[in-house]
């Protein structure tokens, strides 16, 4: 556990955070248990890179779930508290991840629409919220598609540790979708031929 709270880093000194900036080809936690000094910290108001464009998105029906998101992340958070207007806006968009929460209002529940969102954004890591008690929305979010768990109140530590892990293993799966064929290298998902190497 001890690993695991390395990229756990909470605000210092009121404004500035330290961020860990995670190497392309490797999972968060495994790079850090190997060799913590490949993970540089940094101060900075951005968890990935100084890149402006990162940001997140947040489909909650609250106002203030996305400004704590935003504030616990260190960017950007587009907050959605309708599904239909996300998924008209979606295709448009490139978030780095997704917050939903499970009970949106008007009894409308915020894991009917993972799969379309997956759909739209197969690498991108979705994560589901919720202040709900029931032990099996954890079972029923995965299932529809979300890639981890939240429950509110919300942690900072623990949503910029599940964030980051996320992001890395889409970036490790991202690279698995390629195959070597001969000299070629053939990626799937988008129908692309490009020469390979070896």
């Amino acid at each position: 556990m001890r690993d695991f709270h390395l990229i756990n880093w909470l605000r210092l000194n009121g404004t500035n955070w330290i961020t860990i900036q995670p190497r392309p080809s490797f999972c968060a936690m495994e790079s850090v248990k190997k060799n913590p000094r490949s993970f540089p910290m940094r101060r900075g108001p951005t968890f990935m890179s100084e890149q402006k464009e990162h940001y997140t998105i947040t489909l909650d029906d609250d106002a203030l779930i996305h400004k704590i998101i935003a504030q616990a992340t260190g960017m950007p958070s587009l907050h959605y508290s309708c599904p239909d207007k996300l998924l008209k806006k979606a295709t448009t968009l490139s978030p780095i991840a997704v917050f939903l929460d499970v009970n949106l209002q008007e009894n409308v529940s915020g894991l009917d629409f993972v799969p379309s969102l997956r759909e739209i954004w197969p690498m991108v890591p979705i994560i589901v919220m919720t202040g709900d008690r029931d032990s099996n929305l954890i079972g029923r979010s995965l299932a529809s598609g979300g890639n981890d768990f939240l429950k509110k109140p919300i942690n900072p530590s623990e949503l910029m540790a599940r964030m980051q892990i996320r992001i890395c293993e889409m970036r490790e799966k991202r690279g698995f979708d390629e195959i070597l064929l001969a000299d070629a290298r053939f990626n799937p998902r988008l129908g692309t031929l490009s020469k390979g190497d070896r």
